[in-house]
């Protein structure tokens, strides 16, 4: 019997494609001021928590606004802050949506692992749907004083790729560092060890 799920053929153009148009957009759109320098002249800390939710605002509808410059046919915002994408990109009308989950790293704070969404929610869409595209988008940036930065390549990462299939037991996310290489494995493989992850960690199954 077929596995279920797309080949890793389709996956390496998904990831390429991705990959170009958001660095098409980070090289347009390189800087953004967070608010006036006079409002705070002794400066913002880089408190990457606070730039996140702006900066993944700023991509998500500058990728909108600026199609043509990303070869992709189409960007909508999640209705909700609690799906696991932020947008759906559409490369074409005969393409699955690839649902997209914007990160953004700051380059100059230590390397640490990485919440990439709780485990669970992970482990059912693809239960219910071993062709979900779930993809996290990681560009990095860099903070100087109100000025927010993007650093070009960013990662690109199909969920049942990630490097190490590990859940944090305090927060039931799964997690790995950004930069880590992927480990190439079928979306069983991928539901098998997150599963058996999942019940060694205790995480609750809802």
């Amino acid at each position: 019997m077929a596995e279920k799920g797309p080949t890793m053929d389709q996956i390496e153009k998904e990831i390429k494609q991705l990959h170009y148009g958001f660095n098409q957009f980070i090289k347009k759109f390189e800087t953004f001021e967070i608010l006036n320098e006079k409002l705070v002249p002794e400066g913002l800390p880089p408190h990457t928590r606070s730039i996140s939710w702006l900066a993944e605002h700023v991509i998500i509808q500058g990728l909108r606004k600026h199609k043509e410059i990303t070869k992709f046919e189409d960007v909508i915002a999640s209705s909700s802050d609690i799906k696991l994408n932020d947008c759906t990109v559409k490369i074409s009308n005969n393409t699955p949506d690839l649902l997209v989950n914007v990160k953004i790293s700051n380059v100059d704070a230590p390397r640490n692992q990485n919440d990439i969404n709780k485990a669970f929610k992970i482990f059912k869409a693809f239960s219910e749907d071993p062709n979900c595209r779930l993809y996290y988008v990681i560009i990095k940036f860099r903070f100087d004083n109100t000025k927010v930065t993007f650093i070009e390549n960013p990662i690109v990462l199909y969920t049942p790729w990630i490097n190490k299939i590990y859940v944090n037991k305090s927060n039931h996310h799964l997690q790995d560092y950004y930069d880590n290489p992927p480990t190439i494995r079928t979306v069983k493989k991928f539901l098998n060890e997150l599963d058996t992850e999942i019940d060694r960690q205790g995480v609750p199954r809802r």
